[in-house]
């Protein structure tokens, strides 16, 4: 169950991703830095959230 839940988060992210992708093609650089920061980010609350429980 919670790996579903993670997955269709994720599969979720990702389509965001490649719409923003083909919306702001002049900037994709800076928008793959700013992804690849907030996927580091999601996983460290993943951590966290583990730890918790």
């Amino acid at each position: 169950m919670v790996v579903n839940k993670f997955f269709k988060k994720y599969l979720i992210s990702v389509i965001t991703f490649l719409i923003i992708l083909i919306v702001y093609k002049q900037d994709i650089i800076k928008f793959m830095v700013l992804y690849v920061l907030l996927l580091i980010v999601f996983e460290c609350i993943l951590q966290l959230i583990k730890k918790i429980k």
